[in-house]
């Protein structure tokens, strides 16, 4: 078991504007509301430390202005942290919250480059923090967005490409890398037959 909590999230409603028309290989989002499900699956002793590390390094940031010690309590949060976790037991609990977002999503070169920018809503930062820190939250709810949003357009490509021209991209990679590999194995045995090896 890992020193933090698994994250899940499910991405629950997206609300787009009326008459949206967007090229789905390159575009940007603004201002999306979106409803998501985190759900935070760790030990008793894994949820408090993920907290109690977060607070500790909020107070460290602060004292470090006045003490010039930042690193030092930053050092003791996460040594906190390890101390819970090595304590830790095997029961592990599952706390879930539906939040509301605002979600800013950008797509370029054809899915390749996805990037989102989330921020919580209303009451949700309070609710959040309770069970994992709002900054993890975020990057996990971010990451899990841009990683679905690029596998919903890369396999909306590749169906495009497979309906228009009944190429199937899949087995067009994998015969080419194939077809790579073999033309490798001739040339090394042809440098060997010449003496080149």
């Amino acid at each position: 078991m890992g020193t933090a909590p698994d994250v899940y999230v499910t991405i629950l409603e997206v609300q787009f504007q009326d008459n949206l028309d967007v090229d789905i290989m390159n575009f940007k989002l603004s201002g999306l509301k979106c409803k998501v499900q985190l759900d935070v699956i760790g030990t008793a002793a894994q949820l408090a430390g993920m907290v109690a590390a977060d607070t500790a390094s909020k107070i460290a940031d602060k004292a470090a202005g006045y003490l010039g010690m930042a690193a030092s309590l930053v050092g003791q949060a996460q040594a906190f942290k390890d101390n819970l976790h090595a304590t830790a037991k095997d029961g592990s609990e599952t706390k879930s919250l539906v939040v509301d977002i605002n979600l800013d999503l950008g797509v370029r070169k054809a899915g390749e480059e996805v990037t989102t920018a989330v921020s919580f809503v209303g009451d949700a930062l309070d609710r959040v923090d309770k069970v994992i820190p709002v900054k993890t939250a975020t990057l996990w709810v971010e990451q899990a967005i841009a990683q679905k949003v690029k596998e919903v357009i890369t396999t909306w490509a590749k169906e495009t490409v497979k309906h228009k021209t009944g190429v199937d991209v899949d087995r067009a990679k994998q015969a080419a890398t194939q077809a790579k590999d073999q033309a490798k194995v001739l040339a090394d045995q042809a440098k060997v037959k010449l003496g080149l090896a």
